[in-house]
């Protein structure tokens, strides 16, 4: 009888053990995937890239920044603009409002955004870091999951698709659908938002990553866009830094427009004197005061 007692109490405290331990598991498990959830539910991130193949385009318009050089649809007949000291261009539409399209600045190999994720980046994965435009890549096509995957998944494998989902989130954000094609030298990704879509394309040789928007919507017309600059794009600077790039936009005669802040850059100037007139004076009359 002590033997059964013996028996059956050893087997009550082990069910009793593995319960707290599925409670203690199940909390646990509950407050990670709490953790999880901005992650996980990030708008975006439970898009589902599909591909699309280059489509012809008879006629097209060259364009040269002075950096680079890139072809367009010839629908995109408007004048180049750029916009105050920066390295924004536009093409105008059939208003000066809204501009058919825009030609945002490239973001180079190097730069400091780009270094700095590659490097929290590294803290978290084993073994070397792709550039910023592969890790782009597979984070399109990374699938949320859920913590009690986790065992399956590995420590391992979870980390690195957290790291691409944050990266994902980031760069679908607000985007209806998604789009890629890779090229032989330049890659592809159409992000269609509410009231823009965005054409952002890299080219390989030299890890430059350059975004065009457009206003006009429609899958055709973003299509055609990175189809053309797929097939065209060159980044042409010998330097990447951002004056060197200022200097070849301007030299390409690209009209300037100043927007209503830096229109007057006289008066700007004589205000900031009248401050360090102001500055001055009061400077002045605290030394005369100290004097006394």
């Amino acid at each position: 009888m002590s033997l059964t007692f013996g028996y059956t109490g050893g087997v009550r405290i082990a069910v009793i053990t593995c319960i707290f331990a599925a409670v203690c598991a199940l909390g646990a498990g509950l407050v990670w995937q709490h953790r999880l959830d901005p992650i996980m539910t990030a708008p975006g991130v439970r898009l589902r890239p599909s591909r699309f193949s280059l489509a012809r385009v008879d006629q097209v318009r060259p364009i040269n920044v002075g950096y680079a050089n890139f072809d367009v649809p010839a629908e995109y007949s408007g004048e180049l603009v750029r916009h105050d000291e920066s390295l924004f261009v536009s093409v105008t539409g059939v208003s000066d409002i809204e501009p058919a399209l825009t030609v945002c600045p490239p973001v180079v190999a190097d730069d400091p955004n780009a270094v700095q994720f590659r490097r929290e980046a590294a803290a978290v994965l084993d073994g070397p870091v792709p550039p910023l435009w592969e890790l782009r890549k597979q984070a399109l096509f990374t699938e949320p999951f859920s913590v009690w995957e986790i065992p399956f998944r590995g420590i391992k494998r979870t980390r690195t698709d957290m790291v691409l989902l944050i990266l994902k989130g980031l760069d679908t954000s607000a985007a209806k659908q998604v789009r890629f094609c890779e090229g032989a030298s330049v890659d592809a990704i159409i992000f269609v938002r509410s009231h823009l879509t965005e054409v952002r394309i890299i080219e390989k040789r030299t890890g430059i990553e350059q975004s065009f928007l457009i206003m006009a919507h429609g899958e055709r017309s973003a299509v055609e866009l990175a189809s053309t600059l797929a097939r065209s794009y060159r980044f042409i600077a010998l330097a990447s830094g951002e004056g060197s790039l200022l200097a070849a936009l301007a030299a390409t005669g690209i009209r300037q427009r100043l927007s209503e802040k830096a229109a007057h850059p006289a008066e700007e100037s004589r205000r900031l004197e009248a401050v360090a007139d102001e500055v001055r004076a009061r400077r002045a009359n605290r030394r005369e005061r100290q004097d006394r």
